[in-house]
């Protein structure tokens, strides 16, 4: 009779582990998405044109394309650039507002008048005053 009444007893915490144990995410589980951050001569769709780190400006500018991937949605977070010389000063910083509230992948450009040499770009996703780092890149502009 005690054994019948232990069965019952346990029975809804079984259950509970059995339905659950099936929600959890797998530690091991890759995303299809990393932090990366490219840069090009221009886009095509959802493409990067031209993608290299070497860039001629004429006329004292150069537009240039990037692409931002990030592993974790961006929720809608505006991405931030920071433009640093390769000596690591802050040069310049951009922000720019995403069109939907979900996704991985942003896709914009930036008009770089900062002239010639070699510089690196910190991006970020922003909520509030915090930033959250995805990725780095170094270029040229001759």
């Amino acid at each position: 009779m005690k054994a019948k009444y232990f069965f019952f007893a346990l029975f809804p915490v079984v259950l509970f582990s059995l339905v659950f144990s099936g929600c959890k995410k797998e530690e091991d589980e890759e995303s299809e998405y990393s932090d990366k951050l490219a840069l090009g001569t221009g886009m095509s769709g959802f493409d990067l044109v031209g993608e290299g780190t070497t860039f001629t400006q004429t006329s004292g500018s150069v537009i240039i394309y990037f692409r931002l991937e990030s592993e974790a949605d961006m929720a809608g977070r505006p991405v931030v650039l920071d433009f640093l010389t390769s000596g690591g000063s802050l040069i310049n910083t951009i922000t720019r507002d995403q069109a939907q509230d979900y996704g991985h992948i942003m896709l914009s450009s930036f008009e770089w008048l900062g002239g010639t040499g070699n510089f690196k770009i910190n991006a970020y996703l922003s909520e509030g005053s915090e930033k959250t780092f995805v990725a780095t890149i170094n270029f040229t502009v001759n």
